[in-house]
């Protein structure tokens, strides 16, 4: 049974590499198999630095836009290899866990910020983005509060997706209509953290010009119009 499970590992392994080495003419995408205790195994897809796809026994999922069109094609493909990996997972899982039985556990608290995606104007639709990165575990909760209050309505939360040395980021956004005094709040909370990380923003910016500025056009519209028959006239009382 072993000699067959490394078979199909094997298998399933080249087929990733095939699949990454054809990317890779023209990008810089890693494929990486994560298995952590008895959660079930998922394999991340990064693709230039982002998080591009994610997949696990029950879907498979592109995680951003613009992705080369062979990459739809392997998303079966890449949920039926995490299935395949479960067993593998645990045999892994088992031998390590009998092998090195007293191995510190890694952890890597989230570094987390807050920002808006576009310049901040009182009263005009905007997503405030928290981004949290450099963490270990992947396991992680991010959560939203206006003025004190739970937010669930208009947040995303993305999948985690590996770094290049290991830890994982991920980003949690959230659309709103930025009003003055408004606060809201990112929560994060992690197995590395003593206590829930709390990042805070608060409205502070000019309302939009949009209403005043199209007075002021037509205004100035009308006043241009307004000189220029004011000279028609004289120049023909003059004539």
């Amino acid at each position: 049974m072993r000699k067959s499970l490394k078979m199909k590992i094997l298998v399933i392994v080249i087929i990733l590499s095939g699949i990454m080495s054809t990317l890779a003419q023209d990008h810089d995408v890693s494929a990486v198999l994560e298995c952590f205790g008895s959660d079930p195994p998922v394999i991340l897809v990064t693709l230039d630095g982002n998080g591009a796809a994610y997949a696990d026994k029950d879907n498979a999922q592109l995680t951003a836009p613009f992705l080369p069109k062979q990459m739809d094609t392997w998303l079966s493909r890449y949920r039926n290899f995490a299935t395949e990996f479960k067993q593998w997972c645990e045999v892994i899982i088992k031998w390590g866990q009998q092998a090195v039985p007293s191995i510190p556990q890694v952890k890597d608290a989230p570094e987390s910020s807050i920002y808006t995606r576009n310049d901040v104007q009182l009263g005009i639709n905007n997503t405030l983005i928290c981004f949290s990165n450099h963490f270990f575990p992947p396991s992680i909760k991010v959560r939203w509060t206006k003025n004190g209050m739970d937010v669930t309505e208009g947040v995303y939360v993305s999948h985690y997706y590996p770094n290049k040395d290991g830890t994982f980021y991920l980003f949690s956004t959230i659309h709103f209509t930025p009003q003055q005094g408004d606060i809201y709040a990112c929560t994060v909370e992690h197995t590395a953290l003593e206590e829930p990380n709390t990042r805070l923003w608060e409205a502070k910016g000019r309302k939009s010009s949009v209403g005043p500025n199209i007075i002021c056009g037509v205004g100035l519209t009308l006043g241009v119009l307004g000189i220029a028959t004011g000279t028609a006239l004289l120049a023909k009382r003059n004539h």
